[in-house]
């Protein structure tokens, strides 16, 4: 997203939108949108990054530029580990103060803080071979049955941040929380939003769907066809389905984000509701 100070200006993106008298949920229509500029408050803030492996564990990274990487191996004097580079997909080197620089076949530079990350990071690539992942993988426990824990899921994010949890629930509320999670360090901040992913999910869900209640408005679950047993959960507004998590993953662990991740991604439903399907 391209940000200007305190504006976000969103460029055009793909939504998901289906059509609910369909029984089958593959019948599906994308149409491109373009959100107008929006001041939400707060400047962009830089995160740090961290990979995401199957096993649910995260893996602090550094990502560099071509120029960077090569000042890097200059000045901490790399040494090539063949231990620790795969054939011709991954070059790495140990750099003087223990860390691992890694350049790619496609040319990514990415520093890494140990050579037990490193292993982990082939470890897990050799695992994932060439298929994709659902972004939910081993996130949601509920399963199908998650829009019977949401609720549970919100007041269990107030109670572990220690904010009173009343209802109906307004989208000050999504700000509180960023605020709180916003005063942690930046690598705490990151992993709570990991942590808690699911957690952020419901309470954007229910906050909209508190301020779309006079219509009908609910909770939809997709069966990912990439593992067949990963659920993800849509927001079904008037026969209408909007996938919102993906928004909210970006708008949180991009390297580069928003202050008020929360917001945005509600921000963003809620633009998508207004522009493509005419509520108000």
């Amino acid at each position: 997203m391209k940000k200007s100070g305190a504006f976000f200006q969103f460029f055009s993106i793909f939504v998901l939108i289906l059509n609910a008298q369909c029984s089958n949920f593959e019948k599906r229509q994308t149409i491109s949108i373009s959100h107008p500029e929006r001041n939400l408050g707060g400047m962009a803030r830089k995160r740090p990054r961290f990979v995401w492996l199957e096993s649910g564990e995260l893996v602090k990274a550094q990502t560099l530029q071509e120029d960077g990487f090569k000042k890097l191996l200059k000045e901490k004097a790399g040494t090539y580990s063949q231990e620790l580079s795969k054939s011709d997909n991954f070059l790495s080197y140990i750099l003087d103060d223990g860390t691992i620089a890694v350049v790619s076949r496609k040319s990514h530079f990415v520093r890494y803080f140990s050579s037990d990350d490193v292993k982990k990071i082939l470890q897990d690539k050799l695992s994932e071979g060439l298929q994709l992942r659902p972004m939910l993988l081993n996130k949601n426990p509920y399963g199908k049955d998650f829009p019977l824990y949401t609720k549970h899921l919100c007041r269990e994010l107030a109670q572990v941040l220690n904010l009173n949890y009343t209802e109906p629930l307004s989208k000050s509320f999504l700000k509180l929380i960023d605020d709180k999670i916003n005063k942690k360090n930046d690598d705490d901040a990151y992993r709570f939003r990991y942590n808690y992913f699911i957690n952020l999910i419901a309470i954007v869900g229910e906050v909209y769907s508190n301020d779309y209640h006079n219509y009908n408005v609910n909770w939809y679950m997709d069966l990912s066809e990439l593992d067949s047993k990963t659920w993800s959960p849509y927001i079904q507004i008037e026969g209408n389905f909007i996938e919102f998590a993906s928004y909210l993953k970006e708008d949180m662990f991009a390297e580069k984000g928003p202050e008020y991740p929360l917001s945005e991604a509600y921000e963003t439903i809620t633009a998508i509701t207004k522009t493509n399907l005419r509520i108000n």
